[in-house]
């Protein structure tokens, strides 16, 4: 064989070597690849929710307001959670005042519940539920003069429309007897928040709620959600709130509020910062998370959100299992960006690869 054979099969031999290369790394990327979907809203929520939510809001629109009244009573004591742990008054007053059932919609028209709201306060003045609800009526119609564009793209007559509304949710209530119900608390809460109330306020509504009633866990989450640095919160703040509430209220109920404000926490903290920044720790987190599993079971959400801290702590054991509790209806609230999702969050969850930030 001359040289310029050899050396053309020589050069053949390591152009074969260098495709099998390219072919088995592109076998074992694909691997792990998932077919892509995009999630509806009735595929990440519990049906019995949804039916429940229906269920409220037909009372509403048949003016059932004794049934409103009798179910608002019931859930006060706080006994009664939806999956996830929080409280299903927080969910209650949402879906009498929403258009829909997933809660404010930027898009959504609220003009028609106005009037029905109006008149079930008309039908029972004396009770605080009618009044609660018209207040957070109108805090999200506020919402709604600044449309689905972003803060700095809102007019001046915008905002005088949304500064008008939050006036009269206040207005709501400054009725008396409001406060026997918990959920006057984290509605008070919101609207110092959007009214522009001060911290020192804000501290105080929210520690007057917690004393009331120390193991409502929608409270904590919305003082948590001001806490954002982006609101009221300074660095280290929401760390410290969690650490309070492993003492007060303590125990187990401790160890799950704890979880609850991690997860708010998650949905601002900017990768990877939730567990290097801000006091909270996952070795903290997860006890209570799989308290809030046995005891009242996840949401799809809370499912998702439960994976996405588990990526932050490096803990793939957590992240797979919670994954295999979602899969495949990922939630766009939890993972802002399908490509994140797909091409760097899931290779780390089923393989150990992980690419970059995966949100």
């Amino acid at each position: 064989m001359t040289t310029q054979a050899r050396v053309r099969l020589l050069l053949v031999f390591n152009i074969g070597a260098v495709l099998l290369l390219i072919a088995a790394n592109v076998w074992q990327r694909n691997a792990h690849i998932v077919p892509r979907i995009q999630p509806t809203y009735a595929q990440m929520h519990d049906p019995t929710v949804l039916g429940y939510c229906r269920e409220m809001q037909i009372a509403l629109s048949d003016g059932a307001f004794d049934r409103l009244e009798a179910e608002a009573h019931r859930l006060t004591a706080l006994k009664d959670r939806i999956p996830g742990g929080i409280e299903r008054l927080v969910y209650f007053y949402t879906v009498l005042t929403s258009p829909g059932c997933y809660g404010y919609d930027c898009k959504a028209d609220y003009r028609p519940l106005e009037r029905r709201l109006q008149d079930w306060l008309n039908r029972v003045p004396e009770q605080p539920t009618a009044w609660i609800a018209n207040a957070r009526f109108w805090d999200y119609f506020a919402w709604t003069a600044k449309g689905c564009g972003e803060y700095h793209d809102a007019g001046f007559d915008q905002w005088q429309t949304f500064y008008d509304r939050v006036r009269i949710a206040r207005s709501f209530l400054r009725h008396p007897g409001l406060r026997s119900d918990p959920a006057y608390y984290m509605i008070a809460l919101e609207l110092l928040r959007d009214s522009g109330g001060t911290r020192q306020q804000i501290d105080a509504m929210f520690h007057e709620g917690h004393e009331a009633f120390p193991r409502f866990l929608g409270l904590d989450t919305d003082y948590a959600s001001l806490l954002n640095t982006g609101w009221y919160g300074n660095a280290g703040d929401i760390g410290w709130f969690a650490e309070t509430l492993l003492d007060d209220p303590g125990g187990e109920d401790g160890q799950i509020a704890y979880a609850v404000v991690t997860e708010e926490a998650a949905s601002y903290v900017a990768y990877p910062h939730l567990f290097l920044e801000t006091g909270l720790t996952w070795s903290k987190a997860k006890p209570g998370i799989d308290l809030i599993q046995r005891r009242y079971g996840a949401s799809n959400y809370d499912w998702n959100m439960y994976c996405y801290m588990a990526i932050v702590a490096i803990d793939r054991p957590a992240a797979l299992d919670a994954y295999r509790h979602f899969a495949p209806i990922w939630n766009p609230d939890v993972w802002h960006d399908a490509d994140f999702y797909y091409e760097q969050g899931l290779p780390w969850i089923t393989s150990g690869e992980l690419h970059g930030a995966p949100r």
